[in-house]
């Protein structure tokens, strides 16, 4: 059986990190940018610190991102995309997470077809001051990099309809 003793520990370097941070700082600097070289020619990534992805999606990323919109039907059949901007009953992320929780109940089946019809129903009526006859539940699929160059540049599945 080995004991450590105290003056073992005195013997190991203490090294401070924030002596060592505007190194690593740059570092990471340097290996950024050649890993976007690398991936952009290559198309290998030499750095997992790029794109952050081994923090927030260690599989990777294939940037295509989810978002849940309501569209209005208007007199004619025309359907409105309803901007997601503030209002004065709900914010943006209101907005988000309401449509984000009735689709989970959608495709859980959850919730009873009526009250999701009434609730969707008011929540349209209630963002939009009553100026469509009735809804569509959306989900829009888009890479945000494709969205700069063409703003149009996303697919769009309907999950439910609400007619009132």
């Amino acid at each position: 059986m080995t004991v450590c003793r105290e003056d073992t520990l005195a013997k190991v370097p203490f090294i401070p990190m924030y002596k060592h941070t505007k190194y690593l700082i740059i570092i990471s600097f340097i290996l950024s940018c050649l890993n976007f070289f690398t991936s952009s020619f290559y198309n290998q990534e030499l750095y997992p610190f790029f794109h952050w992805k081994l923090y927030s999606q260690p599989l990777g990323n294939d940037y295509t991102y989810t978002d849940y919109r309501l569209y209005g039907i208007n007199n004619s059949r025309d359907t409105i995309r309803i901007q997601n901007a503030n209002s004065v009953l709900f914010s943006k992320d209101d907005r988000y997470y309401f449509l984000s929780r009735e689709v989970t109940n959608i495709k859980t089946k959850s919730i009873v077809s009526q009250k999701l019809q009434q609730r969707l129903g008011d929540f349209g009526d209630a963002i939009t001051k009553n100026a469509y006859d009735d809804y569509l539940l959306v989900e829009e699929s888009f890479n945000p990099l494709n969205l700069i160059i063409d703003p149009n540049a996303y697919t769009k599945s309907i999950i439910y309809e609400v007619h009132q």
